[in-house]
This record gives structure tokens, sequence and C-alpha cells, in this order.
């Protein structure tokens, strides 16, 4: 009878330090891409905050959705293009309470939110490898 009620014991407190450790990951949102300009440098379930981390102007940048496929990732929904004008090393917070929660938008579909394409001052631009796969129309979302 103890000896029933110490099992039962030791595995409600597994479950319990396994339940507070995964409470302690922190959430990742963002889909990092290796050469890609921009990083994440916070994110939560409404907003990132942008570094420029190439050495060029960056005068715009897209934000998709994508979604983990059996290869690779692919996009499933695209946002609209956002002007800006970000020095090399600049910063931009993206998100808010007049945004559509980007972070979010994508979570709700399943996908982790990237850049799908930057401009950049020279008239050159980066896209994301995975945006190159595309086989159908994607989503787009409003901001």
């Amino acid at each position: 009878m103890i000896r029933l009620l110490c099992v039962r014991i030791c595995i409600i407190a597994t479950l319990v330090i396994l339940t507070v450790a995964q409470d302690k990951q922190p959430r990742t949102f963002f889909l990092e891409q290796r050469r890609c300009p921009m990083a994440a440098l916070s994110q939560n379930e409404s907003s990132l905050v942008l570094k420029n981390v190439s050495n060029k102007h960056i005068v715009s940048y897209t934000l998709a959705c994508f979604s983990l496929a059996p290869k690779a990732y692919e996009p499933i929904a695209i946002f609209d293009p956002l002007e800006v004008a970000m020095k090399p090393g600049g910063t931009i917070f993206d998100g808010g309470f007049d945004n559509t929660p980007v972070p979010n938008e994508c979570r709700s579909r399943k996908a982790l939110v990237g850049i799908a394409t930057v401009r950049f001052a020279d008239k050159s631009s980066w896209q994301s490898p995975f945006m190159k796969s595309v086989h159908q129309p994607l989503t787009e979302v409003k901001r």
C-alpha cells in the first residue's frame, strides 16, 4: 500500500517537473534563415524586433508564414510589404495593437513567421530560398 502510494507520488512529481520545464523554454515564432539580411532580436505572439544584419540600407521587406513540409519549410501566407529606412545595424519594431499580430497570425496557421523578401537601397534584393519553391498562390494577409 505504501509502496503504491510512493510510486504514484513519484509519477506525479515527474509530471510536474516536466510541465514546469516545458513552460520555461522560450517559444520561437521566427524562422531564422542562413544569409538572411534581417534577424529577430526579440519576438513574442504579437510583435517582432528585427535587425538589419547586412551591410546595405534596407528600403522594404516582406514577411511570410512558413510551414514545415516533409523536406523543408514552405510559405503558406504572405503579408503586405513594409516600406522602411533601415541602415546597417538598424532595428525596427514590427507589430503592436494597430497591425495584424504577425507572429500570432502565423502561429494560428501552425507556422513560423519569417522574412520572405528584402529590397535594398541599391536596387538589389534578397529572397528566401523557401520562396523559390512556391507552387500555389499564397494567402495574402493584410496588416
